[in-house]
């Protein structure tokens, strides 16, 4: 194998979300299938074996991912199983997996499963995308500095401003719990940054002429351009950027210049957005595409002169709009925020525009303490006390209309950082050497830990033990009734409608009523679970469930 293969690489599989919702299109489901896909694409190739968490009592089969079954049928160097949930505790007891990864941020469940069911010590990772929500304090940041993280984990950060973020919040965090109820925690894995990557091939210059008559955009304007999710809750502003837009159109009254906003989202905030382009007198300057499939977005960035993105929102990370403007060789005009920082190479690319935020954040702090739920309220307040430098905005987007040398070679410096820093062949040999470094201090880490188990996980008979009568352990006889001998013999069949779920085996059944009726005396737990072990390799509690159901359903007696 080659220095990049990473054999048996596993990761839990959601069905893709990348389509228009209600609210607009998130970047990061985008994200996430480009990733997928780029994986099995430019991967250096070995086992990849993905998981489907289903709903049990609803999907009775698992969805299929043609997409991704295509790219693995046209690469000899792939192999991809698709495999239920429930056969992941034997995949990792038999040493089935050396590298884990998530792709939505979720350290806390893989980990859980490593302690609870592998034999051998294995690197988890996670790419993160949000870290403002104040759930996440709780559920995620607070859950991490209390698990069995080791350290060859890794929370995978898209950019230098959401590690600085993520470190910043475990102290902060584990500061407070060692204040107030003097418990000394610390994060154990590491925090490490690999950007998000871009399809070059398909975000790429393209001839504006016909691209903006097919779009139905001015063919011979200067086009201006927005595109992503419309929002002003949790994402951006965008009166500002028409306040400048009618400034630059007043400022430039021989030149035809064009406002394009494209993307889909709240209607409130597109609606705002109308009234104040109609107020300032420049409604027939702005054009809309709203909503704009994701497949389609590669095109309207080639369409366009300039990208702007006055984002100021806490839940931006690291943004995807703005290397896809990369790719397509278009100059960006961004706020200096966050990840934008990263991306955008002031002067050279682009500009990146001066942003103020107020030091006091109480209120949005106490709404968190008063709201229920992802409101998003605190957001709201936070992003409307960061303000952008209008005036700075302005110059820039002055300078690029004025000199169309200056925005071709930006585009052409854009296209070039695109292709060497943010391709995804780029991207995923990063994961790789990431995951192959890892997984070299996992092999010399001890395992399993002194202190292996999830305090999160839940102990039901134990917490609940009192609610029964009695309750049945290995030693406990079980003995066929005329019930279940009438299933032996074919006069009845089971009302087995869970079977279906995936919980349940017909089979097992088969095997503990057969066992039973051929024996004079009763049959304990014990050797019930030694027959289903060696004939079906199930777990003891597999065994007991599905004991216990036909004890319930009066086919057998204890």
């Amino acid at each position: 194998m080659s220095e990049r293969t990473v054999a048996q690489l596993a990761m839990y599989l959601e069905s893709p979300q990348a389509d228009a919702q209600d609210d607009g299109v998130f970047g990061r489901d985008v994200v996430i299938d480009e990733w997928l896909s780029a994986l099995l694409s430019h991967g250096a190739g070995g086992a990849y074996r993905f998981f489907q968490q289903r709903n049990r009592l609803r999907a009775h089969s698992l969805p299929g991912f043609p997409s991704l079954e295509k790219i693995a049928r046209g690469r000899s160097e792939v192999d991809l199983s698709i495999e239920d949930v429930s056969d992941l505790p034997g995949v990792l007891h038999d040493d089935g997996v050396r590298i884990w990864h998530d792709t939505d941020g979720d350290l806390h469940i893989p980990v859980a499963a490593r302690s609870r069911f592998a034999s051998r010590l294995y690197p988890i990772t996670a790419t993160t995308h949000v870290l403002s929500y104040k759930s996440l304090r709780h559920q995620w940041f607070l859950r991490l500095l209390l698990q069995d993280i080791q350290r060859c984990d890794s929370l995978i950060c898209t950019s230098t401003s959401a590690r600085i973020a993520t470190e910043r919040s475990f102290a902060n965090i584990a500061e407070q719990l060692e204040r107030s109820r003097a418990v000394r925690v610390a994060f154990g894995g590491r925090v490490d940054v690999i950007p998000l990557g871009v399809d070059t091939e398909r975000f790429r210059p393209r001839p504006r002429a016909a691209l903006r008559r097919s779009l139905g955009l001015p063919v011979n304007a200067l086009l201006i351009g927005w595109i992503g999710r419309i929002s002003t809750v949790d994402k951006a502003d965008l009166l500002p950027l028409v306040t400048v837009f009618a400034r630059l159109v007043r400022a430039n009254p021989g030149r035809d210049i064009h406002l394009v906003l494209a993307g889909s989202g709240e209607e409130i905030a597109a609606r705002m957005i109308r009234r104040h382009a109609i107020t300032l007198g420049i409604m027939d300057r702005v054009s809309t595409i709203d909503p704009l499939p994701p497949a389609r977005r590669h095109l309207v960035h080639a369409a366009l002169d300039v990208f702007v993105s006055p984002a100021d929102n806490a839940q931006e990370t690291f943004g995807i709009t703005p290397i896809e403007a990369l790719a397509c060789g278009v100059p960006q005009v961004v706020s200096d925020w966050n990840g934008y920082r990263d991306t955008v190479r002031d002067g050279d690319t682009g500009f990146l525009i001066p942003t103020s935020w107020s030091d006091d954040d109480s209120d949005a702090t106490d709404w968190g303490a008063l709201g229920e739920g992802e409101d998003f309220v605190d957001h709201l307040m936070l992003a409307q006390a960061t303000a952008i430098d209008l005036h700075a905005f302005e110059r820039a987007l002055q300078r690029l209309v004025d000199d169309a040398d200056l925005r071709a070679r930006m585009g052409e410096a854009s296209r070039r950082r695109a292709v060497a820093t943010y391709a995804w062949p780029v991207i995923i040999e990063q994961y790789e050497q990431l995951w192959n470094e890892l997984a070299t201090i996992a092999r010399g880490t001890p395992w399993p830990p002194a202190h292996r188990g999830d305090y999160a996980a839940a102990r039901f008979t134990d917490t609940f033990a009192h609610y029964a009568t009695r309750r049945l352990d290995a030693t406990s006889l079980f003995a066929l009734t005329p019930a279940g001998q009438s299933i032996i013999d074919g006069d009845d069949a089971l009302p087995a409608y869970l079977i279906p779920t995936g919980l349940w085996s017909a089979e097992l059944f088969t095997i503990v009523l057969t066992r039973m009726a051929a024996s004079p005396q009763p049959v304990s737990m014990a050797e019930l679970d030694a027959l289903a072990r060696t004939n079906m390799r199930r777990t003891s509690a597999a065994t007991a469930r599905h004991v216990m159901w036909l004890l319930k359903y009066g086919f057998i007696t204890s």
